[in-house]
């Protein structure tokens, strides 16, 4: 199989690829891309290069091999390969129209540079062939003939495909390469002031109320990335420090929801009692501070891409990519008699 990609550039780059399976005398993989028509049969869009150039054209298991137009004849070849457009992806194949003089739209599917795949109409029957822009026109190939055209035809663009949302499950962490730093500067958190009006010593229970704050996000590595801003679904554990031998492990499985390339962020209001020993006619200040730690996980997954103009259509990927975890850490209370 041989991919061709278009890459288009939005948010994130999205990689699109076209799928040409390799085929012979006649024969067409399945979800073969249809191109036109010929004696009652389907034909397909096929290519194979000529002299070193790439050429497309029409194959059928009537006509028993690839026919393509180069120089000024009409070529055949019994090795090719086919367009196919499976129901998983990621693009929309469609013909545009009002085309000529080797003109083509963006997203126009290439074989090779200023090559393109095109179809025209001849005698009420499509027939796929080649744009070449730089000879200003289209070349097929029509009851063993080879025709050029200089307008009319019709060039065959990609886009990509609508996507509802992701997700994302059997992720699988590589705990031997987590890192995680930890700041070297407190932040405070949680402030109170203790006064003594009394003349004798005292004792009392101060409640530190504060919030504790994480954000977890999954981001792809490699050729594909997914769209920002599209909804998330993570199933997964979270990988922590800690525990009763300081050592890496992954914490509980939950779902996350999030738009894809924002952090999911958790929080939770808590709090913590100090006993303070206070002297008397005093004022003493109750803080509670923490260190900001960054954890950084590499993992690998699997990627379910749900498309939305056709219900329940969807794709998957196998991907690699960081986790990426802020969270607070390194508590400490602090009993002072000014404020810090």
């Amino acid at each position: 199989m041989f991919l061709r990609c278009l890459v288009v550039f939005g948010l994130s780059a999205l990689i699109h690829c076209q799928e040409w399976v390799s085929d012979s005398f006649g024969n067409v993989p399945q979800y073969a891309f249809i191109g036109g028509d010929e004696d009652g049969y389907s034909t397909y869009v096929c290519k194979y290069s000529f002299y070193g150039e790439p050429g497309t054209g029409k194959v059928n298991r009537n006509l028993g091999s690839c026919k393509v137009a180069w120089g000024d004849n009409a070529y055949s070849n019994t090795h090719y390969d086919v367009l196919t457009y499976p129901p998983w992806a990621t693009y929309t194949l469609h013909w545009e129209t009002g085309y000529g003089k080797g003109n083509v739209p963006p997203g126009t599917v290439s074989i090779g540079a200023g090559i393109y795949v095109g179809r025209y109409k001849r005698d009420g029957h499509y027939v796929p062939g080649k744009i070449v822009s730089e000879d200003n026109g289209f070349f097929y190939t029509y009851e063993g003939r080879r025709y050029w055209a200089k307008k009319g035809y019709e060039p065959l663009v990609m886009k990509p495909r609508p996507i509802s949302h992701y997700e994302i499950f059997n992720v699988v962490y590589d705990l031997d390469r987590a890192t995680q730093t930890i700041s070297p500067d407190s932040l405070y958190m949680a402030q109170k002031e203790v006064k003594n009006a009394s003349p004798y010593p005292m004792s009392s229970t101060v409640s530190l109320e504060y919030t504790k704050t994480s954000s977890h996000s999954w981001k792809m590595a490699g050729s594909y990335k997914l769209e920002r801003g599209k909804k998330t679904k993570v199933r997964a554990g979270v990988p922590r420090f800690g525990g009763a031998k300081h050592t890496w492990y992954e914490d509980e499985t939950y779902t996350y929801s999030f738009k894809y390339g924002e952090d999911f962020t958790h929080t939770m209001k808590t709090s913590h009692e100090v006993t303070v020993r206070q002297p008397r006619f005093s004022d003493l200040y109750v803080s509670m501070t923490y260190k900001e730690a960054v954890v950084n996980v590499p993992f690998l997954a699997t990627v379910k891409i749900v498309f939305s103009d056709n219900a329940g259509s969807y794709h998957f990927y196998s991907v690699s990519g960081v986790y990426d975890d802020i969270h607070q850490t390194s508590f400490e209370t602090h009993v002072d008699d000014a404020l810090p």
